[in-house]
């Protein structure tokens, strides 16, 4: 079984700016540009001033500094991997955590969501971890944060199906299916082709189709190993 492997996506390198939160340095995209979500670019500036412009933005994100040509991106996403990067020496990646989010989190602008990558994992680990994290496994509660998941999923590796997938909150009741807090989902996305026995609980996975990403019931397969995501939302 694959444990989660958040501890060793982050690395503690840390710039603190006040309110805006802290970012941290994945070490692992060192040597790595991104191309996609920018959101804007700067030229001759230092590591400070690049972190600070995205401190003073809700939709940013994080950053990406180039150490040997003082360039510098913002962006209205985050990367977990350099899957969808080019090679390039001298970049380095910084993900805006903390501020009003607990800590670690990242504010995504979208329905007032913190996020947080917690690895890869069965689906009772992804729970314990974001529990401790102090917010829970994923809602995805409108077609915006819907849409931010499958562009993140998009650039992770395959699961065990050799398809891109991640355990999300909902359970089914017997009769409904609902959220940690016994509400039943008001936005949903799942597979034409979805069958399951309704004497039976069930929890909800996110999983890649030919045709794009929709939900899909999860039993045993709780405790295959995917991809899971931790939320909380501010007021």
């Amino acid at each position: 079984m694959k444990k989660c492997t958040w501890f060793s996506l982050f690395l503690v390198v840390k710039l603190a700016f006040g309110a805006g939160g802290i970012f941290e340095a994945n070490l692992q995209l060192d040597n790595h540009r991104f191309d996609t979500d920018v959101i804007r670019r700067m030229e001759e500036v230092d590591l400070t001033d690049c972190a600070v412009h995205c401190s003073e933005r809700g939709d940013c994100m994080s950053v990406q500094y180039s150490l040997t040509t003082k360039a510098c991106r913002l962006f209205s996403t985050v990367f977990l991997s350099t899957i969808g990067g080019d090679p390039d020496i001298g970049w380095r990646y910084y993900q805006k955590t903390g501020g009003s989010c607990p800590s670690r989190h990242t504010f995504t602008g979208i329905d007032g969501l913190c996020f947080l990558n917690g690895g890869e994992g069965t689906r009772p680990e992804g729970v314990n971890f974001c529990t401790k994290m102090g917010s829970s496994l994923i809602l995805v509660k409108s077609s915006n944060i819907e849409n931010f998941l499958e562009k993140i999923l998009d650039r992770t590796s395959k699961s065990y199906t050799h398809a891109k997938s991640a355990y999300i909150q909902g359970t089914w009741n017997f009769s409904h299916w609902i959220d940690d807090e016994g509400e039943v989902l008001q936005y949903t996305k799942w597979h034409s082709g979805m069958t399951f026995i309704p004497s039976k609980s069930h929890s909800i996975k996110i999983k890649q189709y030919n045709s794009g990403y929709y939900w899909q019931e999860a039993t045993s397969g709780d405790l295959y190993v995917r991809n899971f995501f931790c939320g909380y939302f501010l007021l």
